[in-house]
């Protein structure tokens, strides 16, 4: 019997050496040197999809300086990575103030104001992103929906796809999809865009991929202040498959769950779950 050993790379990221293995990625590299880079885009357990490029940097390697994305770009040997310079930090407000200009405004993001700041918004802050900084752009509609879980204010839709890829490649549930092309888009459920109709499950997968306040849970959006939102570890207690989540109170008072990314179960949780499992304690 063998083992296979994997050649390991080295790399520097902001003058720091690290290693990794041959077959990573520069943001594998980025963080695994302790930075970060905004990815709007970007959900580990789909991959790599290159369509916001706020993770673009900047690479020397063979001699030649070049910008990439870092969630596509693989490492390679002896790379330089610089991954915010002052052009590439000017690029990324610019990208941010771009996006926003498709949003409605910041100050009444439904997930920033019930559960805590969206990646849109605290990237934004960062970069120092203005919302006016371009004229508005007509907003996307919010479907009519009834169903009671998932609410879908698509005017805060920044078309990164996360929420169509987790359903139709990690769940496999096949619910929502792309309709129409460029600033034209939207995101679309099959059968009168209901989601009652469709083949959603309630996983809630959607919601929790959404880097903008597009999609949050319907049953406690508006009932509560992220600020007074507490967060505990635990393990849902419907049934005895054993899925990580965090139990959301406010003073006190229990108010809903969130899954666990750092459980074994990786996030995945069925409707009860996602929406009940915090009824059952």
């Amino acid at each position: 019997m063998t083992t296979e050993v994997k050649r390991k790379l080295n790399v520097e990221v902001n003058g720091i050496s690290i290693e990794c293995a041959s077959n990573a990625r520069v943001l594998e590299a980025i963080n695994e040197a302790g930075f970060d880079v905004p990815t709007l885009c970007y959900d580990e357990r789909t991959g790599a999809q290159g369509t916001c490029r706020m993770c673009l940097v900047e690479v020397e390697a063979d001699g030649n300086t070049q910008q990439v994305a870092a969630c596509t770009a693989f490492a390679s040997n002896g790379m330089q990575v610089a991954t915010h310079p002052d052009h590439i930090v000017d690029y990324r407000k610019t990208i941010l103030e771009l996006l926003l200009s498709e949003t409605s405004s910041p100050t009444t993001c439904p997930k920033c104001i019930s559960f805590k700041t969206c990646e849109l918004h605290e990237a934004a802050e960062e970069y120092n992103a203005k919302w006016d900084a371009f004229p508005s752009l007509v907003v996307r509609e919010k479907p009519e929906d009834a169903n009671p879980f998932i609410q879908r204010d698509y005017d805060y839709c920044i078309s990164c796809f996360r929420c169509t890829n987790i359903c139709n490649d990690w769940e496999q549930a096949g619910a929502i999809t792309v309709h129409g092309r460029g600033q034209e888009n939207s995101i679309a459920s099959f059968f009168n865009n209901d989601l009652l109709q469709s083949s959603c499950t309630f996983c809630g997968q959607c919601i929790n991929t959404c880097p903008t306040g597009a999609l949050t849970d319907k049953k406690i959006v508006g009932k509560t202040r992220a600020g007074d939102l507490k967060r505990t570890k635990t393990i849902c207690p419907y049934c005895g498959v054993g899925c990580g989540i965090h139990l959301l109170s406010e003073n006190g008072q229990l108010k809903g769950t969130e899954p666990d990314f750092d459980a074994p179960s990786r996030g995945s949780l069925c409707v009860k779950g996602q929406f009940a499992s915090w009824e059952f304690v």
